[in-house]
């Protein structure tokens, strides 16, 4: 999915940015986020064929869904790739952007400072490890489960069962 930006937009400018140089900005910012040097060694951490980035930036065009892709598995923030603005990682949020950037209100981060904690206590109790990706995809499932039951505690029974079916998958 590479973007496509309309002449009319080009010719408007598109909320500040350089669209000409869309794709070289991102990739200098991976370059800048993973301390390398060469193009090449963005193309291996894109997961791209070493030789697709010099088209990309003569294109202005970038593959987004493996922009997105290193995005989560890095943890580099979107707001620093694409707008260069912001800390290039923050701790703690698995996507890379600030918390109080999606706007979460104090229910909010109640309920998933809990989910957190009772996902740690059972993790202890059970004498078990986690990668931290598994931990974050636990993390994300129990939280939106909670908010969709319009912001009920987490249950520690349902967690468990999340944790065991998790270990099971593995």
């Amino acid at each position: 999915m590479n973007i496509n930006i309309p002449k009319r937009i080009l010719s408007q400018g598109f909320d500040g940015l350089n669209v000409k140089n869309f794709a070289e900005e991102i990739i200098e910012r991976i370059k800048q986020a993973e301390s390398l040097r060469y193009d090449t060694d963005v193309a291996i951490a894109l997961g791209a064929e070493k030789q697709h980035v010099g088209p990309w930036k003569a294109r202005g065009q970038i593959p987004w869904e493996r922009v997105l892709d290193y995005a989560r598995k890095s943890g580099v923030s979107l707001d620093y790739l694409v707008l260069g603005r912001g800390p290039v990682r923050v701790a703690g949020i698995c996507i890379g952007e600030d918390a109080e950037h999606y706007g979460l209100t104090e229910i909010d981060k109640a309920i998933l400072t809990k989910v957190i904690t009772t996902i740690d206590e059972v993790f202890d109790a059970k004498g078990l490890e986690c990668s931290g990706k598994r931990k974050a995809q636990l993390i994300t499932l129990i939280y939106r489960s909670c908010v969709r039951a319009q912001g009920r505690e987490p249950d520690r029974q349902e967690i468990e069962e999340l944790i065991e079916l998790s270990i099971t998958e593995q």
